[in-house]
């Protein structure tokens, strides 16, 4: 589970830097703002992964015990 959550975060944290590297092109901000939002995009864009993974795994269980 911990290396599960080790590439849920680090491929969170890439995937808000890649969007807001797409998105200060469009809307230039200071450093301390960009760095924040990036930050806050993380968080989310993590649990949804974990979330997602977590589903999985559970519908797993639930077919391997029908089968």
């Amino acid at each position: 589970m911990w290396g599960k959550s080790f590439a849920a975060f680090f491929g969170g944290c890439l995937l808000s830097i890649l969007i807001m590297l797409h998105l200060n092109q469009f809307l230039p901000a200071a450093i301390d703002k960009r760095l924040l939002i990036g930050l806050l995009i993380a968080l989310p864009i993590w649990g949804g992964v974990m979330l997602r993974e977590r589903q999985y795994q559970v519908s797993m269980v639930k077919m391997s015990r029908v089968i």
